[in-house]
């Protein structure tokens, strides 16, 4: 399986009030980055590639759900984020992704999907749905007032559904899959000015051993405005390859 996501974001950042989080003695990152959340919709670009092969037809179709089953290249996703900071230089990243699309489309080729053969001709009911959740611990090597500089280590869990359908010829076939990926990374923040902050993160992981190949690939680059005293606006801009084959 091969997920490819190019996207770009409006973020909403709820960021808990300074004052409530922390003593006058501590850093200013523990008083002003000790706890942040965000949630908003990604406007996507989307390349994705599926091949389920069967014992009893062997090898699979690669499938393009947006060329092979007319899945819509441009969607949007949600995506929820943030991290909580339990030391001056120590803190704990999370994420979660969700996108889910649907089409009809009648296929130019012979699909071969799991155990059954979608001939060409045939109108195909298509269902693809994509999620991944990270936990991340990220250790700060550099903090001055403005700038804080960090590696990250953790777990990132993807998992996927998808559907083929032909109700016309009673042909109907499901997929499903989950992969956990261990992720290394960089991050950086810059507090520029007394509201706004640019973020950059790297994400990566890769494994190729026999049978087992595996990609994980993350960045982002993030400006963010703290235009309430808890709560702020941003915008985020996010490359992601995920690929996975057994």
């Amino acid at each position: 399986m091969k997920i490819f996501v190019v996207a770009a974001i409006v973020l909403i950042s709820v960021t808990l009030s300074p004052s409530l989080l922390a003593a006058d003695d501590e850093n200013r990152w523990m008083k002003n980055n000790r706890r942040t959340i965000g949630v908003g919709v990604f406007y996507v670009e989307e390349d994705t590639e599926l091949r389920i092969s069967s014992d009893l037809l062997g090898a699979g179709t690669n499938v393009d759900f947006q060329d092979d089953l007319g899945l819509d290249e441009d969607d949007q996703a949600i995506r929820v984020a943030g991290h909580y900071r339990f030391k001056p230089r120590h803190r704990i990243n999370f994420g979660f992704f969700d996108l889910s699309s649907d089409a009809t489309a009648t296929v130019s080729r012979n699909i071969q999907f799991d155990e059954s053969v979608f001939p060409a001709g045939a109108t195909v009911n298509s269902e693809l749905g994509f999620s991944y959740v990270e936990i991340l611990y990220t250790y700060s090597f550099f903090q001055n007032d403005a700038i804080d500089l960090g590696v990250s280590t953790g777990l990132n869990i993807y998992e996927f559904e998808s559907t083929l359908e032909a109700p016309a010829l009673a042909i109907k076939e499901e997929g499903d899959g989950t992969a956990p990926f261990p992720v290394f990374g960089v991050r950086a923040l810059w507090n520029f000015g007394r509201k706004l902050g640019l973020g950059a993160s790297l994400d990566y992981f890769e494994i190729d051993e026999g049978d087992v190949e595996g990609q994980v690939i993350d960045i982002l680059v993030a400006l963010d405005h703290q235009t309430w005293t808890n709560a702020g606006l941003g915008l985020r801009s996010l490359l992601e390859k995920r690929k996975s084959r057994t």
